[in-house]
């Protein structure tokens, strides 16, 4: 796994031993990523379930003002590849759940342009995290929120404040979502 494109280009990024993460392949991250070309510059991001920090360092390389990686497996391991890439001075690491971190984000009025989701396939987390994001505020409007999920986890969630732009798989077993926010 490897930053693909900016100021961190070909900087291999640590991973956790076993089957811990699901890494996004660099195929999936650079569909992505050309998809959100013209909203990186000087965004602030966040990655949720954030594994190696992939999603969150590739934004900074290319051009993001700040990322906020969650994740309470992998804190160390995302401190070290921000570490690796350079990319430490525009990084913040929170080392606690998902959901705990969404509601600090809520109650300190906190809020990201990109916003990252890319849970454990196998564990509906979708029930908790699309309601917080949906009626919060942390998304700022004309915001994208990028889903990747499970191909069989085909269920649009029906959310009022955010629009689903496009839908996209990538063989059998990955498909990404992206929403955008309005109001």
């Amino acid at each position: 796994m490897r930053i693909i494109s900016g100021s961190a280009r070909g900087v291999q990024l640590k991973s956790p031993k076993g089957n811990s993460t699901r890494p996004t392949s660099d195929r999936v991250k650079e569909s992505i990523f050309n998809i959100l070309r013209s909203d990186l510059l000087d965004s602030d991001v966040l990655d949720l379930f954030a594994g190696t920090g992939a999603l969150g360092l590739e934004s900074l390389s290319r051009g993001s003002r700040s990322a906020a990686f969650i994740d309470n497996a992998t804190a160390k391991l995302i401190q070290e590849n921000s570490i690796k890439t350079k990319l430490n001075d525009r990084s913040r690491i929170l080392n606690m759940d998902v959901i705990a971190a969404l509601d600090y984000f809520q109650r300190h009025y906190e809020s990201f342009d990109l916003i990252f989701c890319d849970p454990p396939y196998s564990k509906t987390l979708f029930d908790k995290i699309f309601p917080t994001l949906n009626q919060s505020s942390i998304l700022r409007i004309g915001g994208k929120l990028i889903v990747e999920h499970g191909i069989a986890d085909k269920k649009i969630p029906t959310l009022e404040k955010l629009t689903l732009t496009r839908e996209i798989d990538y063989g059998h077993t990955t498909s990404i979502w992206i929403f955008q926010r309005e109001e």
